[in-house]
């Protein structure tokens, strides 16, 4: 799942992140698929790597603020 600040319509996909900065948990599958994404693709997508130990909630708060364009997890997590 992609989780972007609330209005935002530009990014619903991979492709979309392109150019972009998306956070992701360090060493977790999602950063997997995001750097897999980066090397069979000519458009970079700006991966940013947080510790584990950052509460979900700090961290949707950041993409709200427009410190990261997305956060890429699991749907089950970013609900929560």
């Amino acid at each position: 799942m992609i989780a972007v600040k609330a209005g935002r319509t530009d990014i619903s996909s991979l492709d979309d992140l392109v150019g972009k900065t998306a956070a992701v948990f360090v060493g977790d599958s999602y950063s997997v698929i995001l750097e897999e994404y980066n090397k069979t693709h000519d458009g970079q997508i700006n991966i940013a790597y947080i510790d584990a130990s950052v509460a979900i909630n700090d961290l949707l708060q950041s993409v709200a603020s427009g410190q990261y364009d997305a956060f890429v997890n699991d749907p089950v997590v970013i609900t929560e």
